[in-house]
Parts: C-alpha cells; sequence; structure tokens
C-alpha cells in the first residue's frame, strides 16, 4: 500500500482565530442562556427566526443581509420577551408557550424583518440611481468644460483627445459594478 501524501495543516490566520473564539464564546453563552433561562430563550429563539434563517442561507462573506435583517429583528423581539421580563416568576414553560402560540406576538419582530429585508432591497436601487444622475450632471459638465476649452484654443485641441463620454460612461459602468458586488448581488 501506498502512504498518503503528508498534507500540512492550514494555519490560521489572526483575524480568523479571532472569529473562531468569538464563535465559541457565543455558542457558550447561548448554551448557558438556553440552560439558565429556557422560557425566554425559547421565545427569544423563536422571534429571530427570519435572521436565523439568512444566517445559514446568505451565502455572501459580509452577511449584509443577515445584520440588515437581523438588527431590527432583534429590536422586534422585545415585545415578545417584555411580558416575561415585567413580573417574578413570568419566565415559565406555560407562560412562554402561550406567548409563542399567540400569532400576533409576532407581528413586531416579523415587521421589524420586513424593514430590513426593504432596507437591503431598496436602498442599492436607489443609491444607483443618485449615483447615475450624479453623473449624468458630471458628464453635461464636463462636456461644457470640454466646448468653452475648444472654443477658446480651437478644434486642434480636440484632436487627439479621447472621446469624454465613452470614458465616463465605462466609469459609471464599473461604479455600477463595483456597486453591484459589494452588495452581493
Amino acid at each position: 500500500m501506498a502512504k498518503k501524501a503528508y498534507k500540512p495543516k492550514k494555519t490560521l490566520t489572526k483575524a480568523e482565530k479571532d472569529a473562531l473564539k468569538m464563535r465559541r464564546t457565543i455558542l457558550l453563552l447561548a448554551a448557558l442562556v438556553a440552560v439558565g433561562f429556557f422560557p425566554l430563550f425559547l421565545v427569544f429563539l423563536l422571534g429571530m427566526l427570519p435572521t436565523i434563517t439568512l444566517m445559514i442561507t446568505e451565502k455572501t462573506e459580509q452577511k449584509y443581509k443577515t445584520k440588515a435583517v437581523g438588527f431590527p429583528n432583534f429590536i422586534g423581539t422585545f415585545h415578545m420577551i417584555t411580558p416575561m421580563l415585567k413580573y417574578e416568576g413570568m419566565q415559565t414553560i406555560d407562560n412562554a408557550i402561550s406567548i409563542v402560540t399567540n400569532a400576533t406576538n409576532y407581528i413586531y419582530p416579523l415587521s421589524a424583518s420586513l424593514i430590513g429585508y426593504i432596507l437591503v432591497t431598496f436602498l442599492p436601487i436607489v443609491v444607483n440611481l443618485y449615483l447615475a444622475k450624479a453623473q449624468v450632471i458630471r458628464e453635461k459638465k464636463l462636456m461644457e468644460d470640454r466646448n468653452k476649452i475648444i472654443n477658446l484654443w480651437g478644434e486642434e485641441v480636440n484632436k487627439d483627445a479621447p472621446n469624454l463620454i465613452t470614458l465616463e460612461q465605462l466609469r459609471a459602468e464599473e461604479l455600477n459594478r463595483k456597486l453591484r458586488e459589494s452588495m452581493g448581488k
């Protein structure tokens, strides 16, 4: 039998080690909270389902959607938790089950998640429209300046110059491409 080729272990960078430590710490804290405050953890877990789903399904490294949906969802989930925190002795399994089974309690977390989804979906479109309009204005200004220079110095200034509109269009396309890449589309 032939020996297997030796593969050196992949060494982790400092950032990767820190991220791994953070994940382990969060999992440990979540486990402690789940055991110590199970009714509260159950309500919180079910309120945060949109964020948990995005954490699992989102493929991009930056996780923009998860953050944009997760923060509002986190705030909206507190509406479900506050009845359990108001009075002493309210953190029981029976109370948690009654909160979780009441469908109207999901209005706040899901509405907050919807706000995050709307931001992720429509904000890049609005920014792109703004940048396109700014590009047209800049292009118009450049053409006016170019025409002024031609009028001042004559047509020979323009004979070796590249077409400014084409260059600006290329820059705008590259800017749009970078914007789409940064948003994970």
